[in-house]
């Protein structure tokens, strides 16, 4: 687990603040030690929905009054304000896309519901390990994909030169385009992050 790169090499790299990459450091050997099913597929907003409903329950963004972070086409970057919710994230999705704006204690309560709606199976959080495991797929590489950032877009959805082509930001992105301005639907990539698990043996 960690970077391979150093901490001056990662700020050159991606233009963040040193604190940034903290917990990258040092890089390190991790066993796991348990055998785990993940969940091939994000999240989508179409299952979030099925919780919120039958749990009747409102995320930390509906409820703190300060609400989540969501595209402003107007000044052109993500901000924070009460309208932005799961519900509404500044841009078009559908049931199909992956969830956003969700918090830990969402994502919590989520897993809480899944586990009680599939018969009592546990379904949690990855850990930072397994998703690493995971994610890297055996690599060594910076990125699942090769060392190079721009062969990221093949994998995942992450900010790029599509997004780049409609929007000005001062954050450092790839040129390369994955051909999706915001989210993509579920199941579109293989790098992208996914949750629940769960760990009794049985597939999800």
């Amino acid at each position: 687990m960690g970077s391979k790169l150093s901490a001056k090499e990662l700020v050159a790299k991606f233009g963040q603040n040193k604190a940034y990459f903290a917990d990258e450091f040092p890089l390190h050997r991790v066993k796991l030690s348990q055998a785990y099913y993940m969940g091939q597929h994000e999240v989508t907003v179409g299952q979030f929905r099925k919780f919120v409903t039958d749990d009747r329950y409102k995320t930390e963004a509906e409820t703190d009054g300060k609400g989540s972070y969501g595209f402003d086409e107007a000044k052109g970057t993500f901000v924070q304000d009460p309208k932005y919710t799961w519900r509404n994230a500044g841009f078009s999705q559908t049931d199909d896309h992956p969830v956003v704006n969700v918090s830990w204690n969402d994502a919590q309560k989520f897993c809480a519901w899944l586990s009680r709606k599939d018969g009592g199976t546990t379904y949690r959080r990855l850990t930072q390990a397994e998703w690493e495991y995971a994610a890297k797929a055996g690599t060594t590489t910076l990125y699942p994909s090769g060392d190079d950032p721009e062969s990221v877009a093949k994998i995942g959805n992450i900010a790029d030169g599509t997004f780049t082509s409609k929007f000005t930001v001062k954050e450092k992105t790839i040129s390369e385009t994955d051909g999706y301005v915001f989210t993509a639907r579920g199941g579109e990539f293989h790098g992208e992050q996914v949750w629940p698990v769960r760990c009794d043996g049985e597939r999800v």
